[in-house]
């Protein structure tokens, strides 16, 4: 299908990281996909570490959310009634389908 997510299939999940200062963005399937920064040396506030908890937790989610995305742009109906009230946010769900295809 034209709209299919390209990247490793299956749910995604948090895992140790081999790296300092690193988790794991992993699937069943492929294993280790990332190593992601949850550490910084000047990284010292409750702020920047949970920033950096936010980075990992969206990266293990974005297969979901593209598949989601995927599924109203498919939908004609529920896509034109998304259209007609929220046209801004379907140029967004346009562009994001674009990046992924690229």
């Amino acid at each position: 299908p034209m709209n299919e997510f390209k990247g490793t299939k299956g749910k995604w999940f948090i895992g140790e990281g081999w790296l300092d200062q690193h988790v794991s963005i992993s699937s069943p399937a492929h294993g280790a996909i990332a190593q992601v920064l949850m550490e910084m040396e000047d990284t010292t506030t409750p702020e920047k570490k949970e920033e950096l908890k936010n980075n990992a937790k969206v990266m293990v989610i974005a297969p979901e959310l593209f598949d989601l995305v995927s599924k109203i742009k498919s939908n004609e109906t529920a896509y034109n009634v998304l259209k007609a009230v929220e046209p801004t946010l379907c140029e967004e769900i346009d562009r994001l389908i674009c990046f992924m295809r690229s």
